[in-house]
């Protein structure tokens, strides 16, 4: 009886395949600068990580980024650090891998390349579906000792916000004195840095009185037609990007820009702009310079503009500037000058 009742009985049939569904994102545009750990939505990312730390927030970047691939577009280190900006993630992105695979697939690598990070980074990864398939984006970023405040990125004008260990520009680029608290008596953009004995830790552009542009300032030009024609068009890209005409290249601003330009080719100390733009005849309001070195104009730019004592030259909207550009070291040396 028990042989017939063994033969008579029904194969066991596999459990059906659960699929994880469509992606879950953690959000690309936040409203504070901060930190967040916490666990996946997504229960495929969230086995992909198998229970180790994950930021939210950094997580938020890495599906902006997986957005725009399922888009056909791919995020060069401008767009990313400008994802950080709107997600809200105030450290610098240290590493981006992204892998496109099938729907509802991990990608084979993902666990050796999650093993092969360091301790102590921030992990943000997401996957976002386009297309082809599932596109999966890993970040990871190392937080500085120094200590960041939650701040919101955009606030009203005359909101006094926590500036402790903060360096603070105003939406000219000058800079605001140290101190515990700073009030946003301007409408537009200040730039707040955070630093430690090893140098910045995080930058955090605030709009007050406004909201964060989609797309950062500074990118990069379509073809190069040499450092001074490429720094020039630049310019005037940033310039658009803040609701402004172009600047006019002024041929003295050149030479005075030449001249600090061999200051910092030979590393003497530049002299006082202001003074050196007076004597060239700007007897008006008070211009700017700025000297950068960086491998190409592009990145040259960008530091200036992400810079508190720096950026005055790009955040202040001269109608007039001058250039000079020399190589160095396989490096572009680049000075602006802006005045009215």
């Amino acid at each position: 009886m028990l042989l017939l009742l063994a033969a008579c009985a029904k194969p066991v049939e596999p459990p059906p395949v659960v699929s994880p569904g469509p992606p879950r994102l953690a959000a690309p545009v936040g409203d504070l600068y901060t930190r967040l750990a916490a666990v996946p939505s997504d229960p495929l990312v969230a086995t992909a990580m198998g229970g180790r730390p994950w930021d939210e927030v950094l997580a938020g970047v890495a599906a902006a980024i997986a957005l725009q691939l399922g888009e056909g577009r791919v995020s060069d280190r401008y767009a990313v650090r400008w994802h950080a900006v709107r997600a809200g993630y105030p450290y610098p992105v240290g590493s981006v891998w992204t892998r496109s695979v099938a729907e509802d697939q991990v990608p084979p690598d993902l666990p050796a390349a999650l093993a092969a990070l360091p301790a102590g980074v921030d992990v943000g990864l997401a996957r976002a579906r386009g297309p082809a398939g599932d596109n999966w984006v890993l970040l990871a970023a190392r937080p500085g000792v120094a200590v960041v405040p939650r701040l919101a990125r955009e606030q009203s004008v005359g909101t006094a916000v926590s500036a402790v260990g903060m360096v603070v520009s105003d939406p000219l680029g000058q800079l605001r004195p140290s101190a515990a608290s700073v009030v946003l008596d301007q409408p537009g953009e200040w730039m707040f840095q955070a630093r430690d004995a090893s140098g910045v830790v995080a930058t955090l552009p605030v709009w007050v009185g406004e909201t964060t542009p989609e797309a950062p300032p500074v990118v990069p030009v379509a073809s190069s037609t040499g450092d001074d024609a490429d720094a020039f068009a630049i310019l005037g890209d940033v310039w658009g990007w803040y609701g402004r005409n172009p600047p006019a290249r002024d041929p003295v601003l050149d030479s005075v820009a030449r001249a600090r330009l061999r200051d910092a080719l030979e590393r003497r100390p530049a002299p006082d702009a202001a003074r050196q733009l007076r004597v060239a005849g700007f007897v008006g309001e008070p211009g700017a310079a700025a000297t950068c070195r960086a491998p190409d104009v592009t990145a040259c730019l960008d530091s200036v503009w992400w810079s508190p004592e720096a950026r005055a030259v790009v955040a202040a909207g001269y109608p007039l500037v001058g250039l000079a550009a020399a190589r160095l070291d396989e490096e572009v040396v680049l000075v602006v000058v802006g005045a009215s």
